[in-house]
């Protein structure tokens, strides 16, 4: 063969391999594009499914873990309480409010309009209340309103709340002005909110109100929704299903008896009934006591100074007792960390549902006797 005819082989051999390879390239590129094209369409899928479950009516999607309004029947779960309520209502930002829990400061102000409350142990053996709101209710007088303490702070931090209170500890001081100061309301330095009654004594006649936490809400132009994550919500259990006997459950804060607590079980109304030294315990506006849920959680404790100051630990995990529905169950706590709400479990390892109404947490140090349990 001539050198001619083998140059003129070699250049379409050459030809064909460019040609082969520009195939090759783009056949590659094709491929990427498809699989590209299909990705997409995956995810939009994805998307699409996922805003479809989130909108279907009586959905039960409280599982994932993000804030949740699923509408049930008529109205949308408050993420504080899981009671139905208007669009628009399920998610403001809560207003937490110390209350006072000495006996000179009964009947305590707006208790039963709580949707959620915190009691836990304050110094010269009383207890301290953190009462929760929804700013949607009108709360003509919230009180009285009494001094923070660093536990209480974190509750409140849980919710992202407007913190209400009347002075407090040096550390709990110390806390909110590290982090969480556009949200304080201190009576000491912003007077202008609160007003004292003069028909009763000092200090337990420091009070507030819902118009004027929104009047301060405006002023500091903070944010009209909550973003935390709300615990889980059911409806009451069927009333057949209720024990007919009253189970009740009983502690004690302190070792003076006006100061022991009962709450006893009323099946008619599937609720809770609080009980203070064995009377009952009604707000001022004579309204019973009462909560839907009761949680008896467990945490560690020391004294802090010669006061009785206390520290609690809050981040970790320990024991709880549920009350709900007429029977009492054991469970567990777990908090990971402090930007992370608390949540509760069954033993067998399921969050646990509340039952749609007012939550009492009543927090103890390890080893504190409970009195009486009666299922």
């Amino acid at each position: 063969m001539s050198k001619k005819k083998l140059k003129v082989k070699i250049q379409k051999f050459g030809i064909i391999n460019q040609i082969l390879d520009k195939f090759k390239k783009t056949a590659a590129k094709s491929q990427l594009i498809l699989l590209v094209l299909a990705l997409s369409v995956a995810v939009f899928c994805l998307v699409y499914l996922w805003s479809r479950l989130k909108s279907e009516p009586g959905l039960d999607i409280s599982n994932q873990d993000q804030p949740s309004s699923a509408m049930v029947g008529d109205g949308l779960a408050r993420h504080l309480d899981g009671v139905l309520v208007a669009e628009g209502e399920e998610n403001l930002t809560p207003i937490a409010v110390m209350i006072d829990n000495h006996v000179d400061s009964w009947p305590l102000a707006a208790l039963t309009k709580a949707q959620l409350v915190y009691e836990a142990p304050a110094e010269g053996g009383l207890s301290r209340i953190l009462a929760i709101y929804s700013p949607a209710d009108d709360l003509p007088k919230i009180g009285p309103v009494r001094s923070a303490r660093p536990y209480f702070v974190d509750w409140a931090k849980e919710l992202g709340a407007i913190y209400i209170h009347c002075g407090g500890s040096p550390e709990a001081l110390s806390d909110i002005q590290k982090e969480y100061a556009d949200f304080d309301v201190n009576e000491f330095y912003q007077g202008e909110y609160f007003w004292r009654d003069d028909n009763r004594a000092r200090p337990h006649n420091v009070f507030t109100s819902s118009k004027l936490m929104a009047s301060y809400q405006t002023k500091k132009e903070l944010t009209k929704s909550a973003d935390f994550i709300p615990w889980q919500f059911a409806d009451d259990a069927p009333l057949s299903s209720n024990p007919s006997q009253q189970p009740f459950v009983s502690f004690n804060y302190s070792t003076y008896p006006q100061y022991q607590i009962k709450w006893l079980y009323n099946s008619d109304d599937n609720n809770y009934q609080r009980l203070m030294g064995g009377t009952e315990f009604k707000d001022s506006d004579n309204q019973l006591v009462t909560a839907k849920n009761i949680i008896i959680q467990f945490v560690k404790s020391e004294i802090l100074d010669a006061v009785g100051r206390r520290r609690l630990t809050l981040i970790g995990q320990g024991e709880i007792l549920i009350i709900q529905n007429g029977v009492n169950r054991a469970g567990t706590w777990q908090k990971p960390d402090d930007k992370t709400r608390t949540k509760f479990y069954y033993q067998d390892g399921s969050e646990v549902k509340f039952v749609r109404g007012t939550t009492w947490v009543q927090v103890l140090p390890v080893g504190w006797e409970i009195l009486t349990i009666n299922n």
